[in-house]
């Protein structure tokens, strides 16, 4: 089965879905153990992750079942983007969303936390489809998480996050509008979207005193601005978040990208110097993932080369 533009589809509108987190560790402080599993991904710190991990799910425990399962996730994806070798993470990855999905159909949560728990379980099964190029999975799981918008658009204010997901949702949505006129049949059926309140929506976000939801919005800005080659714009927001997280190699690779497309090249070249150095001083990090990474700057060294 064929789709209109198909894999241009899934590489705009499957960003919305990336900030896929457990929704109350966000929004209570009686939540600290989760957002110290995000922190500690955030920072590469993945054996304090698996720790807190084990405490979040002893009970009596403060989160459901679903946020437990759903941090689990969260942790299992940074291990595989970061080059992590540990054996069968995407099994596991996926047994996380499948639980945390029965547990979402049991809970009685409100209806506003069960559709963002639903949108990130979706988001992360479309991420890790996109990552292993499964193009039509990504889009099924794509096309059934764009419905939820129309209930959640303008409902800002009634949670922060929904700063990040609706301003995903309208810049991507105005884009695609604008670029692919085949897809405008699809997205005709949603919401329209504002290219211009999107990056509002977004750059509230990250202003936003709830660190997870700060980094988010500084994470799809530096991606927007990339993506629309105004890289002095993404190094604006690769820097914040490098200096926020100066060992995580991820943020650091998306910054030696945004000086490669500023034709920076020495400063590049020292990026890639503190990113490979960094990551060898990084307690827990393995050979396996410094050559991943090596790999990536490798392969942004070849492309910018050849342009």
């Amino acid at each position: 089965m064929k789709f209109p533009c198909f894999q241009t589809l899934i590489a705009r509108f499957v960003l919305l879905l990336l900030s896929a987190l457990p929704v109350r560790a966000q929004i209570s402080s009686k939540h600290e153990l989760a957002a110290g599993l995000l922190e500690s991904c955030y920072h590469f710190r993945f054996s304090q992750a698996d720790s807190l991990l084990q405490v979040v799910r002893k009970a009596p425990s403060p989160l459901s079942h679903s946020e437990t399962h759903l941090l689990e996730a969260n942790l299992l994806w940074w291990k595989t983007i970061s080059g992590q070798s540990e054996k069968n993470l995407k099994t596991r990855f996926f047994e996380a969303l499948e639980t945390a999905q029965k547990h979402v159909k049991k809970e009685k949560a409100n209806h506003l936390e069960s559709h963002l728990k639903q949108l990130s379980i979706q988001g992360f099964r479309s991420r890790m489809a996109m990552l292993e190029q499964s193009y039509t999975s990504g889009f099924f799981q794509l096309n059934s998480s764009l419905s939820l918008f129309s209930k959640l658009l303008g409902k800002e204010n009634e949670n922060p996050l929904l700063l990040v997901y609706n301003g995903l949702y309208h810049y991507y949505w105005a884009r695609s509008w604008d670029s692919y006129f085949l897809l405008r049949p699809y997205l005709v059926l949603y919401p329209k979207g504002k290219l211009d309140k999107g990056i509002q929506l977004l750059e509230k976000a990250a202003e936003s005193n709830m660190s997870n939801i700060q980094t988010e919005a500084h994470y799809f800005l530096m991606k927007i601005w990339l993506d629309e080659k105004k890289p002095q714009k993404a190094l604006v927001h690769a820097q914040v978040l490098c200096k926020k997280y100066p060992q995580n190699a991820v943020f650091q690779y998306y910054q030696l990208m945004s000086l490669q497309q500023m034709g920076e090249t020495n400063r590049a070249a020292e990026c890639e110097k503190r990113l490979l150095q960094g990551l060898k001083n990084t307690p827990g990090i393995s050979k396996e993932q410094w050559q991943h990474f090596y790999h990536l700057c490798q392969k942004i060294t070849k492309n910018s080369s050849s342009l």
